[in-house]
């Protein structure tokens, strides 16, 4: 018995409308680096890394950096060193340093795209806020990049 062409043309609709898995991203960042600080005399400290994302094909996402704990001031303060004595800082997602990059609450601003094999940069401002106070010494921190596609 054959089966009607229009039964097989109905279940090849389907089989093409149908999506497996996600690709598999990657993600590749630079740090953010501040350089030297004299808290006796700079009130800030500008500098710049990037997040590089690449997918096997062209695959859209949300980029959100968590947020930590701290008293800088803005939603999403971050902290580098933990006795109080460390160095306050933010990141954030444009040039001008207003747009606090976060996880979309609290003020806090994400990023979007689509990245594919040549894959999608995006660049990270942060500010360092020393304090007098500020013990002299090598800080640095991790922070948890969430991609979302």
């Amino acid at each position: 018995m054959r089966a009607d062409p229009r039964a097989r043309a109905a279940v090849l609709g389907l089989l093409l409308g149908c999506s497996g898995p996600a690709a598999a991203c990657t993600v590749a960042t630079t740090p953010v680096a501040f350089g030297s600080i004299n808290p006796l005399t700079q009130r800030t400290a500008d500098g710049v890394g990037s997040i590089r994302i690449a997918c096997p094909e062209a695959t859209a996402y949300t980029l959100s950096i968590a947020a930590s704990s701290g008293d800088a001031g803005a939603a999403g303060a971050r902290r580098l060193g933990d006795d109080g004595r460390g160095i306050d800082y933010q990141l954030y997602a444009d040039a001008a340093r207003r747009q606090v990059w976060g996880d979309g609450t609290g003020g806090t601003s994400t990023a979007h795209g689509t990245a594919d094999a040549a894959g999608t940069e995006h660049t990270v401002y942060g500010r360092a806020f020393p304090r007098p106070e500020t013990r002299a010494g090598h800080y640095s921190g991790t922070l948890l990049i969430t991609i979302a596609y």
